[in-house]
């Protein structure tokens, strides 16, 4: 037999198992519909993806998100950081929940605390939070101002309110009044002082600040 058939075949071979290589992979994605600012917005995830899986309830398979949305939260919740620092990762995506306003039935962006299985945040508010561009000298000098918070050696932070935790995931989250976190911040330098002014805390009264991944969220409360 002359080859030149066979190698046709093996060829002919390979490309159907390519194209349902392909057929697979596409097939293992699904597209869903979020709304983010009362704005529709489609997005792609893969549900055997294990940061999507641990992340996603039974519910949410079965129904969707809330009223109006299909995406599950984390879903929501990962294209809204990345949206805000496209550098983020899955650990730095921790501290932070989805605000959802159920009368527009959209997700309004993201704040900080405890979150409900759907990635909602437990507390409801208005709050939000922006990534601010800060460089990391001055992420590393806000984390170091909550540390002395934490541990009672900043003792005028403390009788003006201001608090601060290190969370698992390894965030530093620091709040307290507007007036006095910008004072503190503009003593660590103007890329520490960029927090206060960012437009998440331009007009609030308290403010919240998270340090993570030396990266640093301004969140107003």
């Amino acid at each position: 037999m002359h080859p030149m058939p066979l190698l046709w075949r093996i060829s002919v071979a390979l490309c159907l198992m390519l194209a349902l290589a392909a057929c697979r992979a596409e097939a293992a994605e699904v597209a869903c519909l979020t709304s983010i600012a009362g704005e529709p917005r489609a997005l792609v995830y893969d549900p055997d993806e294990p940061n999507v899986r641990a992340n996603i309830t039974l519910r949410e398979r079965t129904f969707g998100g809330p009223e109006g949305i299909e995406c599950p939260g984390y879903v929501t919740l990962r294209a809204i950081l990345r949206g805000l620092n496209p550098d983020i990762g899955y650990a730095e995506m921790q501290p932070f929940c989805l605000r959802y306003d159920p009368g527009l039935a959209t997700y309004t962006g993201v704040g900080v605390g405890r979150r409900s299985a759907g990635l909602l945040c437990r507390v409801r508010g208005k709050g939000l939070c922006r990534h601010v561009n800060g460089t990391r000298d001055a992420a590393l000098a806000v984390a170091g101002l909550g540390t002395r918070v934490m541990t009672g050696m900043n003792s005028s932070a403390t009788a003006a309110g201001v608090s601060a935790i290190a969370d698992a995931s390894g965030a530093m989250i620091l709040s307290g009044p507007a007036s006095y976190l910008s004072g503190a911040f503009a003593s660590l330098g103007a890329g520490a002082l960029s927090v206060i002014t960012a437009p998440a805390t331009l007009t609030a009264a308290t403010v919240t600040v998270v340090v993570i991944g030396g990266a640093i969220y301004a969140c107003s409360d």
